[in-house]
């Protein structure tokens, strides 16, 4: 079973790349650690078979590293879900205490918590919760300021930095909302919503982070 610390490297990992090459460069910048530090644990990684490593094809999961890190996705998802729905901490909230949960691998807990949940499909972000099986939900690709005037639910965000998720909530925008896209003002693209009886005016920045589908 790996350590905590390879399991922070093999969520990275798959965050950076999923089944693709990574480069030392690039993993040690996500980590903000240095290439030697990185280094290291990647040797150690390969030689427990979870990685495959050389200066030239970079670094990529093998099957058993994919599944590692897809188990503490998994893992973290579920708990943010659990935070979020039973506990009502706030999204901006959950991220940082599923980084903690996330690295107990107590055998069919996840299990028993993704029937608890009624087996979610999506975190409080909207990113998909890989399910028992290693397969991932696809997640949305439309961004909100790039649509034509329409109806629109939001689905996922492309960030969850803590100021966004913030000024989210000010906005009282959520994930599952459903909004109607009225128009894109021409001088700085303010985009103009309306939110049941309520209109919203929103900047470029926001409407470039929420993802959305037709509704």
């Amino acid at each position: 079973m790996p350590t905590l610390s390879q399991e922070n490297y093999l969520k990275a990992l798959w965050h950076l790349a999923g089944d693709g090459k990574v480069t030392l460069q690039r993993l040690a910048k996500q980590l903000g650690i240095s290439p030697a530090s990185a280094l290291a644990m990647v040797r150690k990684l390969a030689a427990a078979k979870l990685v495959t490593y050389s200066r030239n094809a970079g670094i990529r999961l093998t099957a058993a590293g994919r599944r590692a890190a897809i188990e503490v996705v998994r893992r973290h998802r579920l708990w943010e879900v659990f935070l979020h729905d039973k506990l009502g901490y706030r999204w901006d909230e959950v991220h940082r205490i599923a980084e903690e949960l996330e690295h107990i691998a107590i055998p069919d807990l996840a299990d028993r918590l993704d029937v608890f949940l009624g087996k979610p499909a999506y975190d409080p972000h909207g990113d998909p919760i890989p399910q028992k099986d290693g397969s991932v939900p696809p997640r949305p690709e439309q961004v909100l300021s790039q649509q034509e005037p329409g109806r629109y639910r939001i689905a996922g965000l492309k960030s969850t930095a803590d100021e966004l998720l913030r000024q989210l909530e000010y906005l009282d925008l959520a994930l599952g909302q459903i909004i109607e896209l009225r128009e894109r003002l021409p001088f700085d693209g303010t985009l103009v919503l309306r939110i049941g009886r309520r209109t919203q005016h929103i900047g470029m920045q926001i409407g470039d982070q929420l993802l959305v589908l037709p509704a």
